[in-house]
């Protein structure tokens, strides 16, 4: 039943007025719906007994769309206080371009597109992905270069 609603239009609209409700950005939006229906996907078989209509699957996605706006909120303020913090640390001395070909492949590729200049938007266009998931991806890659700097004592 869970995966037969997932595919129909009407519950995708409508679970999009949700998360769009919630976050009040249609990107963010987006990334709240691909993070809840995932969630919801992995668990179908502990959900079976408790979805029987489509209200009973928007209670369900409703759940998961708040914890996926939360955590999408707290990497948000993390990727605020990091980037504040590494505006008033003096990296200009470090070889950066060592630390982002260290980083994993998604990482790697928006940090290295982000140094080259390329806005969130345009990234996000050009993948076909939304902002919110180019900010986190910036935020996770941003984290670890920190790590890395932090590791070696620099």
């Amino acid at each position: 039943m869970i995966k037969k609603l997932l595919e129909t239009e009407e519950v995708r609209k409508r679970c999009k007025l949700i998360a769009q409700y919630l976050s009040k950005d249609k990107h963010i939006a987006e990334d709240i719906m691909q993070t809840a229906f995932l969630e919801i996907w992995e668990k179908s078989e502990e959900y079976m007994p408790e979805i029987d209509t489509p209200l009973d699957f928007y209670k369900v996605f409703r759940k998961h769309a708040y914890n996926a706006l939360r955590r999408l909120n707290t990497e948000f303020a993390r990727y605020t206080e990091l980037t504040e913090d590494m505006s008033t640390e003096d990296y200009s001395a470090i070889d950066i371009s060592s630390y982002i070909s260290r980083l994993p492949e998604p990482l790697r590729g928006i940090i290295e597109m982000i140094a080259e200049g390329f806005t969130e938007v345009d990234i996000a266009s050009g993948f076909d992905i939304s902002q919110g998931y180019v900010s986190v991806l910036k935020s996770r890659g941003v984290n670890a270069i920190r790590s890395m700097i932090a590791a070696e004592g620099i």
